[in-house]
């Protein structure tokens, strides 16, 4: 808003003297292995129970796992480069772009279990929807990470 001042574009800047709210910092909490476990063992489809997977063992954004293909993948070494990531243009679709800070180009060292449900070899996207398409986080959280309609 002072850049706009500055610029002559507003008169004044309306949040001059203002503070932004106060926010609780909250502990973050995750889930124990068997919980993870129970929670998996729920989930229906094994393209899904794949992801979980990846997604826990991994740590990794969701927005990073599922833009992954082969070529990101050192099976023998046992790493994953992460170098891009899902992003939403202006017009709301989904591209291809950097992961979402700076830091997050990196290369992450990859248990056995994130290994079990992968194909280093596969061409395309590791993981994919049933059309063959990449994940998107909404389907994802429909299809493996809520519980079906009829147990609402």
């Amino acid at each position: 808003m002072n850049a706009a001042v500055r610029a002559g574009v507003m008169a004044s800047n309306p949040c001059q003297g203002r503070r932004l709210p106060h926010t609780r910092v909250e502990e973050t909490v995750f889930l124990t292995s068997p919980e993870f476990v129970l929670l998996r063992d729920h989930v229906e489809k094994q393209r899904w129970k794949n992801l979980a997977t990846w997604l826990v063992t991994t740590g990794m954004r969701s927005s990073e796992a599922t833009a992954l293909t082969a070529a990101d993948i050192e099976a023998d070494a046992k790493t994953c480069r992460i170098t891009k990531a899902w992003k939403y243009s202006g017009n709301y679709r989904p591209e291809i772009g950097p992961p979402k800070t700076k830091k997050s180009i990196r290369t992450i060292s990859l248990p056995d279990a994130a290994l079990e449900v992968i194909d280093p070899v596969a061409s395309g996207f590791l993981f994919t929807n049933g059309a063959g398409n990449p994940v998107r986080s909404q389907e994802f959280y429909d299809g493996g990470g809520s519980p079906p309609a009829t147990a609402r």
